[in-house]
């Protein structure tokens, strides 16, 4: 499985929050983060320019994501 190296592979689906007008220009909705936290069975992150929280786990056959948007339009690419 190639997941995680831009390339989805064997049904892996790959999201990006975003807010505001719909962009779907990557070099316009790319982001820095901070505040990670990486534990066994857990990610969580703050993408810098939206502002948006995101939470991962996975479960034996499915992954999990969170989303935590500001007030305002939100987007999941």
């Amino acid at each position: 499985n190639l997941s995680g190296v831009g390339c989805p592979d064997l049904g892996v689906i790959i999201t990006m929050p975003t807010v505001g007008n719909l962009e779907t220009n990557h070099l316009k909705y790319g982001t820095t983060y901070k505040d990670e936290i990486a534990k066994a069975g857990y990610y969580s992150t703050v993408l810098d320019k939206s502002k948006v929280k995101v939470e991962t786990t996975a479960t034996t056959r499915a992954g999990i994501s969170r989303y935590h948007f500001p007030a305002g339009k939100a987007n999941i690419l």
